[in-house]
């Protein structure tokens, strides 16, 4: 996976939060669908992206956890 791409599809995962596994669903009957309709260049790029997809559900949470911890500091910070 590129690593700009990657941070980018982190992102959008870290935003949807829970419905992340949803998108994952959807991205794959993408897949199925240029298959089927023997479009095998998006198919290609959309099994790369389920391919990535633990990599990038792995970066959303590390962004969550930089996120939370960022937001910590910034409350104790403006407390003081």
């Amino acid at each position: 996976m590129k690593s700009r791409g990657g941070h980018v599809a982190a992102d959008l995962a870290a935003r949807l939060g829970n419905k992340v596994e949803t998108a994952r669903e959807l991205c794959y009957r993408f897949h199925t669908l240029c298959k089927r309709k023997k479009r095998a260049a998006e198919a290609l790029l959309y099994n790369g992206l389920l391919q990535s997809w633990p990599e990038i559900v792995w970066l959303a949470g590390e962004l969550k956890d930089v996120g939370m911890k960022q937001g910590t500091c910034l409350k104790i910070s403006s407390n003081g």
